[in-house]
């Protein structure tokens, strides 16, 4: 069974595990994940590469959608993109409605 996130364009989504603490965001048309470095973390007043920093980004297609996903598909993490116009988006059809983004084996 699969399970998603769904990350909305501008509306971030934050991860901890009670130790580190992540965040999956959209920004200038890029997928980014970061992780928080010192407590200033993603507060107000925060400065990329000293209180956060970013592990690792995807450049989106020029025509996203405005949902993704991000979860765990038949073995892989993936991330996922509806289309524009956003129509019937991930309850829709793969190519159609929205297409993969990424894969990556687990």
């Amino acid at each position: 069974m699969a399970q998603y996130t769904i990350i909305t364009s501008g509306d971030p989504i934050i991860l901890s595990d009670g130790v580190d603490t992540f965040r999956l965001d959209v920004r200038d048309n890029i997928l980014y994940f970061d992780q928080e470095i010192t407590a200033l973390g993603f507060g107000e007043g925060s400065v990329e590469d000293t209180d956060w920093g970013n592990i690792d980004s995807s450049v989106l297609p020029d025509d996203p959608g405005l949902e993704f996903r991000v979860g765990v598909r038949d073995g892989h993490w993936v991330i996922d993109q509806t289309y524009d116009p956003d129509l019937l988006g991930f309850t829709g059809m793969e190519h159609f409605d929205w297409d993969n983004l990424e894969a990556h084996q687990l």
